[in-house]
């Protein structure tokens, strides 16, 4: 099953697909929070384990909520309250604030357009969000990391199940993949 769909539907999916007794193997795209684990966590793990891999374009669950991160730091300067609702917050709409700076003054669609292919790759394989750069696509993040679904691990949120990295977390742009075999479920 390849999961190019918000984070709740496979929650459904998985609960579903265990009443018919059938267990697939779960592709990652790493689109929509899908790649995060708080969400993960509310998927019907008889489902998942050994079966949920794939790719993650946003970095760690621990990168991405750290208390002491790029987001934490800047929600308290602004007395925002830092919790996973606001983070979130923070990461979607940096993008949208870049582009607004780089569109200058004066706020046209072709403004935009140009600040936005203007914009330098940001992020970078340690940044929570990825590495991304708009260049003359319509797609922003331009790498991502290989992940799997190890129920039986504590996230950093205390609950159980979190996604392992593989490769140590390292991120690859299109064409730069290790060839053969990941080691996704390593015995």
């Amino acid at each position: 099953m390849i999961l190019s769909c918000d984070p709740l539907i496979p929650t459904f999916l998985t609960q579903d697909a265990d009443n018919q007794q059938y267990y697939p193997e779960w592709l990652l795209t790493g689109v929509a929070l899908t790649d995060q684990d708080n969400l993960a966590q509310l998927w019907d793990q008889k489902e998942l384990q050994g079966h949920l891999f794939g790719l993650s374009q946003l970095g760690s669950y621990a990168k991405f909520q750290d208390p002491n991160g790029e987001a934490a730091k800047t929600l308290k300067a602004a007395g925002v309250p830092v919790d996973q609702g606001t983070v979130l917050d923070y990461y979607e709409l940096l993008p949208l604030i870049d582009q607004l700076q780089a569109a200058g003054p004066i706020l046209t669609p072709a403004n935009i357009a140009a600040g936005t292919r203007s914009l330098p790759r940001l992020g970078g394989s340690s940044a929570p969000d990825g590495t991304w750069y708009y260049g003359n696509t319509h797609t922003a993040i331009i790498d991502s990391r290989e992940i799997y679904w190890d129920e039986s691990q504590t996230s950093p949120d205390g609950k159980k199940g979190t996604y392992i990295e593989i490769y140590g977390g390292k991120r690859y742009e299109v064409g730069q993949y290790p060839s053969g075999q990941p080691p996704f479920y390593p015995s």
